[in-house]
């Protein structure tokens, strides 16, 4: 597992993803590798790394949240905060299963 700490551009983040996946670790998650806003950047990463799971969303309230489903920019959605709002996340989530 990789925390890029939304730090890469996302042209940045496949070359880095490649880049460890073809020095032999598997890589099973890498966590915000670009800005949590760059919906339609987390999409494209995602589609172009199929071997490995996009992390992200994990500072975005509810509508970034919903957006970022939307996109299909993640494929582990990342919560955290009080069970009230987690729970509200999951049920945003819960119909838009979708595979890696």
């Amino acid at each position: 597992m990789v925390n890029a700490h939304e730090v890469w551009s996302a042209k940045e983040a496949l070359m880095k993803i490649t880049a460890i996946r073809d020095a032999g670790p598997q890589l099973l998650w890498v966590e915000d590798p670009i800005l949590r806003h760059d919906f339609v950047g987390l999409r494209r990463l995602r589609q172009a790394t199929p071997w490995k799971q996009i992390n992200s969303g994990e500072y975005l309230g509810i509508s970034g949240k919903r957006a970022l489903l939307a996109a299909e920019g993640t494929d582990l959605l990342n919560v955290h905060g009080h069970v009230s709002d987690v729970m509200r996340i999951d049920w945003l989530a819960a119909g838009r299963i979708y595979s890696c």
